[in-house]
């Protein structure tokens, strides 16, 4: 038996060569041109059914199967669709991370307040080995320390809170994420039954995973 590079004597081209687009068509030599000269049959075009025509049958029944297919798995991911619930995940991240973080600050509230209470009482003390304890300005410099502690107090409160949330919204994220990577490991196993191998278009979820 010729193989697909041989010249087909009827047409003057290599057996391999697909009349409908001119070049080396592994597909349409192992469907259409093989089993021809293997079982017998015209591979010229000449007589009976030929050679394109057949190819195109191959082609049609190829693309009804894959229409189909593409179908049963359109329909799978309508039936399964990718869903997350963002409020539960939240419940279970500020549960893990808002202990530790409420700790944070109750710790660094402990330590302000008792630098604060030092350095009144350092001041205070100042101001008494210089027989001016009861004067204004004692008064008004221990009020600067509490005006500035005061300041720095909430801004180190505020920052606390700030990276209790990004590490609440973080979390959820991962969670987001990790669902998602499992959506999509069930779509790529049913994509795989349906297919075969790994030659087959991507059809897992897509949309925004900060939606």
């Amino acid at each position: 038996m010729p193989s697909k590079f041989d010249i087909n004597p009827a047409t003057g081209k290599q057996y391999g060569v697909n009349p409908a687009t001119g070049v080396q068509d592994d597909n349409y030599w192992a469907n259409v041109v093989e089993p021809q000269l293997k079982y017998g049959g015209s591979t010229s075009g000449s007589t009976g059914q030929d050679a394109t025509s057949i190819y195109e049958q191959f082609m049609q029944k190829s693309a009804d199967l894959y229409a189909s297919k593409q179908n049963e798995l359109n329909q799978y991911m309508t039936n399964n669709p990718f869903s997350f619930d963002e409020a539960l995940a939240r419940s279970a991240v500020e549960t893990e991370y808002n202990p530790w973080y409420a700790d944070k600050l109750k710790q660094y509230t402990t330590s302000a307040q008792r630098q604060l209470r030092q350095g009144l009482t350092s001041t205070g003390q100042s101001f008494e080995s210089s027989g001016l304890y009861n004067s204004g300005q004692r008064m008004s410099a221990q009020g600067k320390i509490k005006e500035l502690a005061s300041t720095e107090a909430q801004l180190n409160t505020n920052d606390i809170n700030a990276q209790n949330k990004m590490a609440v919204e973080t979390g959820i994220l991962g969670r987001k994420n990790e669902a998602l990577s499992d959506y999509n490991l069930r779509i790529t196993d049913k994509q795989r039954s349906l297919f075969g191998g790994t030659s087959f278009p991507y059809a897992g979820y897509s949309g925004s995973i900060n939606a």
